[in-house]
């Protein structure tokens, strides 16, 4: 009896553990697009490498030079559409480009004037205003899905938290079921007139593996 009950718990959970994955798989599916959403990809520089940047559609990077003298990205790459750039043209040695960044931290590259122009500079700083206007109006254009997606995440979760309750008081009742269930009480009464006989007649109590209906 006791190994059916078990199967009959065991085949509830499984059922609850079965529905549960498959929610939260199809979750974690529409977790990913909407963060693909919110993080396009890097793909190529849309522009030559201007001193110390590398513009990209989507993100603006700083540049360090490596002892091979190669440029190398030093800081993950700069959310276009959260940022803002000004020119600084200075009559002193260096001209600047400016960048302050989604949280108001700041950052400037450097044009030295003996290596940059600095009507170079106006127009670089001018390209990258373009391509955050360019990027903003993309994010802008994938709010509504980024929406829909949050709208059914949430659903999936809340359904998920619904499916676990209810299948925890399945579990609860069907316990309480078996442990009264009539056949049961018949069965422990038994069992336990049988265990009192055995002691009468053997001075100890049966091992619990005896139960007849295990």
């Amino acid at each position: 009896m006791e190994r059916t009950e078990r199967r009959a718990v065991k085949a509830a959970e499984r059922r609850l553990a079965e529905s549960v994955s498959s929610d939260e798989e199809r979750a974690r599916t529409l977790g990913e697009e909407r963060e693909e959403l919110r993080r396009p990809p890097l793909g190529a520089a849309v522009a030559e490498d201007f001193g110390e940047l590398r513009l990209h559609k989507h993100y603006l990077r700083f540049l360090r030079e490596n002892p091979d003298g190669e440029p190398t990205p030093d800081d993950p790459p700069i959310r276009l559409a959260h940022l803002t750039v000004r020119a600084e043209l200075s009559t002193a040695e260096n001209c600047y480009i400016n960048v302050t960044m989604p949280d108001g931290n700041r950052r400037s590259a450097v044009y030295p004037r003996s290596l940059f122009k600095e009507r170079d500079v106006k127009t670089f700083e001018n390209r990258i205003h373009r391509q955050t206007l360019d990027d903003a109006g993309f994010a802008r254009s994938r709010e509504s899905r980024d929406a829909e997606l949050t709208a059914r995440i949430d659903r999936i979760r809340t359904d998920i938290d619904r499916k676990k309750q209810a299948g925890r008081r399945e579990v609860e009742e069907l316990v309480e079921a078996q442990r009264t269930a009539p056949e049961r009480i018949k069965a422990e009464q038994a069992w336990q007139r049988a265990r009192e006989d055995w002691k009468r007649g053997t001075g100890r109590l049966p091992p619990l593996r005896a139960r007849p209906w295990k």
